[in-house]
C-alpha cells in the first residue's frame, strides 16, 4: 500500500466518523436524549473548528508532498 492511498484511507475513515457521529447526534438530539446547551453557549466556535480544521489540513498537504513524484518541466 502506497503511503497516498493509506492517507485516503485515513481521509474515508475519519469523513465516516464524522458521518456517523452526525447521525447519532442528529437522531438523539431530535429525540431529547442529548442534553441541551443554553442559548448562545457555543457563539462563533464553529467559525474557530473549521478555521483550525482547515488550517490542519493545509499542514498535512504540505507534509504530504513528495518530491519524487514532480514532473520536470523540460
Amino acid at each position: 500500500m502506497t503511503p497516498r492511498s493509506r492517507f485516503a484511507l485515513r481521509c474515508a475513515v475519519a469523513l465516516l466518523s464524522i458521518g456517523a457521529f452526525s447521525l447519532v447526534f442528529s437522531l438523539l438530539a431530535e429525540n431529547g436524549l442529548w442534553p441541551e446547551l443554553p442559548p448562545g453557549s457555543l457563539h462563533n466556535t464553529d467559525l474557530a473548528a473549521g478555521f483550525l480544521a482547515a488550517a490542519g489540513l493545509v499542514v498535512l498537504l504540505i507534509l504530504d508532498r513528495d518530491p519524487g513524484s514532480r514532473r520536470s518541466a523540460g
